[in-house]
This record gives C-alpha cells, structure tokens and sequence, in this order.
C-alpha cells in the first residue's frame, strides 16, 4: 500500500511519476492485493512530460507478470494511468483506463480503480466505513497470512491493500457455504442467496461511490439494477457481521 504526495516545479525536465515502476523484459512480478496509487502532478503546460502513473513497466512482454486484485489509483492534472515499454518521458504506450491496461496485459481482470481512504498521508491504515468497497475485495495468497501489522488475514477473501481493516474474530468470517449470486452478467435483477438472513446489499460503482442499498431480513434478495448503466459494478452483500463483496457486470 502506498501514496505520493507532491508539486512539481515548473520545467520541462520533470520526468513521469509512478506508484511502482518494473525494469526488465518480461520480468517475474508477482502483483497481488495491493493499492497503489500515485497523487504526485504537475502544471500541464510547463510539464508536458510529468505524468503520473499507477504503474509502469519497461517491457512489452507479460507472460512472467502476474498482476490482479489491485487496486490502481492516478489523480492530477497530469494523469497518465498506466504505461508499458518504457519509464521515461514521451515515450512508451499510454492507457487511460483499467479495462485497456488489463485487455494489453491480459491481467489484473479483478483490480478496481478507487481512491482509497486512508487514516492520513502519514498513516496508511484503512478502515470499514470509509473503505466499503476494498473490504474483502482481495484474494488469499497461501504465503501471506497477516497484514502489516501482524493481524491476521482472511483466508478466503483478505481486504485489498496491506492493512486488514476488518478484524477478524473467531466466530467472523467472510461469506463462502451456501452463498450465491446470479446471474452475472445481469441485465436487470440479480439473486442473492445465502443459508443465513442477509442484513443488506450495497452496489458500489467502480468509483466507489454508493449507488443502490436494500436491506434484508430473509436468506434470499432479488436487487432491481435495470436502471443502472452498463458496466461493472461492486456488491456487498452483509449478513449479520459477516460480508462478502463481488464484481457484477451489468449489460
């Protein structure tokens, strides 16, 4: 997890920025539950060069990179979104978006692009109600069972970035028996079923922001997203203490 913060000088010299910058061809990455996210920007005109970047790679061949359930997040003036085949300036290949950095990549099929809350620029802690969409939004890496602060992870869907912000007890886990959504894609109700009494449904566009809530007192839900625009969506679905967030694309 990671975020950089600065202003850049006026000058045409200044270089692109990038939350995590790869060297090599076709290195071996392994780039799994992370958030990174780059706020570094530049005036436009004075520094055409300086753009900011989530990230960037030297080379054009991924068959050794392994990158998904990220989350990428680039902001200013000067934003460049991703980069391949080169990290200096005015060269390389520039993707504004997610979709076309994962269909170039063919990778990172479960990454979002929301900008992640944390407690200060300082103190990169997340947390529940400022975070809903990156909760349980990450997967299990059999190697990696406790976050930074040596709090134990999820075993089936750990929150993405390095910080677990939901506790785990012993009597908290994330929805996995008799759970299950369809259909996906939807084009208009989406089924939601699970062996308990779910709480409520959150839909969550890939902005991170709110976009239909129903609450819930049985173990079956149908959430109308008719009116919704085509795309991808994030619901959480809650069920008592225990949640569980899905990708659902709408068509």
């Amino acid at each position: 997890t990671g975020d950089r913060n600065a202003l850049l000088t006026p000058g045409t010299a200044q270089l692109p920025s990038y939350a995590i910058a790869i060297t090599g061809t076709d290195p071996v990455v392994d780039l799994r539950n992370n958030i990174l996210s780059n706020s570094q920007f530049a005036e436009a005109v004075a520094n055409p060069n300086a753009k900011s970047y989530a990230i960037g790679m030297v080379t054009t061949t991924f068959a050794n990179l392994n990158s998904n359930y990220n989350d990428f997040v680039s902001t200013g003036v000067q934003d460049g979104g991703f980069r391949s085949a080169s990290l200096v300036a005015a060269a390389g290949t520039d993707y504004t978006t997610l979709a076309l950095w994962a269909a170039a990549i063919a990778d990172d099929a479960n990454s979002v692009e929301i900008a992640p809350n944390f407690t200060s620029s300082t103190d990169l802690h997340l947390n529940t109600i400022n975070n809903p969409t990156l909760d349980n939004l990450g997967t299990a890496i059999v190697t990696v069972t406790n976050d930074f602060d040596c709090e134990a992870r999820s075993a089936t869907t750990p929150d993405m970035g390095a910080d677990e912000f939901t506790t785990l007890s012993v009597n908290q886990f994330d929805l996995v028996n008799g759970f299950n959504t369809y259909p996906n894609p939807v084009s208009s109700v989406l089924n939601i079923e699970y062996t308990s009494d779910l709480t409520s449904v959150k839909i969550f566009n890939m902005l991170g922001q709110q976009v239909l809530v129903k609450n819930v007192s049985a173990t079956s839900t149908q959430i109308d997203m008719s009116a919704l625009t085509n795309g991808t969506y994030l619901v959480k679905v809650e069920a008592g203490s225990v949640s569980k967030t899905i990708k659902v694309f709408k068509k």
